[in-house]
Formats: C-alpha cells, structure tokens, sequence
C-alpha cells in the first residue's frame, strides 16, 4: 500500500540518536530459520574501527529473542522488541542498509518489499524470496549461502560507500513500486488466468 507507506514519516530520533553512523536493520519475527545469528556473528567479526561506525538494529520479537540478545552483548546491536508497524517503517526509513539473511524456506518476505520500497540498500540472501526481486549490483546485494562471512563482507563494502547505496535503493524503490503496486498484481493476476482459459 504505497498510499499508506508514503504516509508515514522518516523517524529522524533514530537519525539523532544514532548521528554519524551507519544504521543498519532488519525486521523479522525472531526465530532460527531468520538467520539473524548470522548478522550477529558477522558483525562480532568486523574490524573495530567499522563496529564503532555502525550500528544494527533488531526490529522484533519472538522466541530466540532472549538467546539473541545474549548474543548481541557489547556490540552495535540493539533490540527494540515488537513494535508497531508505522514505527516500523519509520525506522526503515531512517535506516541505511537492510539485512534479509532468511534460510531457505519460506514465500516472498512483505519486510523486504517494505524495506525497498523505503530506499534501505538491501543485503540479502535468496531465501524468501529475496532472489525474485533483489537483482545483484542492481537494486541491491544478492549474497550466496547465509553465511556469517558473505554477511559481513557486504555490510563492510556497503558501509563504506555511500554513492552505491544511493543508486541500489532508488533503484530498489522503482522496482518494487512498478512490480508490486495492486494494478500490476492486478494484471499479472489476469493474465495467469487468460493463460488457464486457453
């Protein structure tokens, strides 16, 4: 609903508060098959100098959220818990980068479409998928195999160049509003069903 979405302003007390840095996010319900372990580890990984220009945030709740935030101790990490959904897209519009790190399983994730649409720059692996619409060096970061590593490679690349960031997310909004505004679902809807009648 980009009548709803466009409504909604950027958060700027996440742009205060966090002034300098590079706001990193993800919004996910937390549990195992989210991956979110594998950013955490990535980040635990990273040189200092970058963990102290970063910061991630964590934007849900869920069963692994007390073994996440253990996990998340002393570094750039905080957890918000659950949150409304125009909160939500607010931070997401405050946000720089968005971390997509599902394992396979899973349809089409509505977070990552919202993220994209929000102008994040998109690090992602292909689960839920992200590998129908993130197109790699395009709209965004495509990586492999969730992997702790890839994680932290894209994020240490992307943080570090802003000019990439920009043309990913303006080129990630296009796509999202031309392939999934309700009349393009509309007309593929259509012509699925003309393809039945045949």
């Amino acid at each position: 609903d980009f009548v709803f979405m466009d409504s909604i302003a950027t958060d700027d007390s996440i742009r205060e508060k966090y002034a300098g840095k590079t706001v990193i996010a993800t919004a996910a319900r937390l549990y195992k098959w989210k991956g979110i372990e594998n950013t955490i580890e990535a980040i635990r990984s990273l040189p200092e100098d970058m963990k102290s220009k970063i910061i991630f945030l964590i934007i849900g709740d869920g069963e692994d959220f007390d073994r996440l935030k253990k996990l998340s101790q002393g570094l750039p990490i905080e957890m918000t818990g659950k949150l409304e959904r125009k909160k939500v897209i607010g931070i997401l519009k405050a946000s720089d980068i968005y971390i997509h790190s599902s394992l396979p399983g899973g349809g089409l994730s509505t977070s990552l479409l919202e993220a994209m649409y929000c102008e994040c720059s998109v690090i992602a692996t292909p689960n839920e998928g992200a590998d129908e619409i993130v197109e790699h060096d395009k709209n965004g970061t495509l990586i492999g195999t969730p992997s702790a590593k890839k994680v932290g490679t894209a994020i240490e690349k992307l943080a570090q160049d802003r000019t990439k960031r920009e043309i990913l997310s303006t080129t990630a909004k296009r796509n999202v509003r031309e392939r999934f505004s309700w009349n393009a679902s509309i007309e593929k809807y259509l012509e699925l069903f003309q393809t039945i009648r045949k």
